[in-house]
């Protein structure tokens, strides 16, 4: 008699959200994304001119946040 590992019907349910199997509960998000609304833009002449962005402020990336972040963790 051989035994297959494969059973007639798959299951394994579809994937969930991300944070859905670490024992957080996402009932709060689940009915804040149910309470959202889609809100269109409007384009063309009459459209509002979009919101200007704050200047992009320049912060340490690579080895030198790995040595910022380490002297902060370390008190220096």
């Amino acid at each position: 008699m051989q035994q297959s590992s494969n059973p007639a019907k798959p299951t394994m349910s579809p994937p969930g959200p991300a944070f859905a199997g670490l024992g957080h509960d996402l009932d709060g998000v689940r009915l804040a994304a149910a309470a959202l609304t889609l809100c269109p833009v409007r384009t063309g002449i009459s459209a509002p001119r979009p919101r200007t962005r704050k200047p992009h402020v320049p912060a340490a990336s690579g080895y030198g946040l790995l040595v910022a972040l380490g002297r902060e963790i370390r008190g220096r």
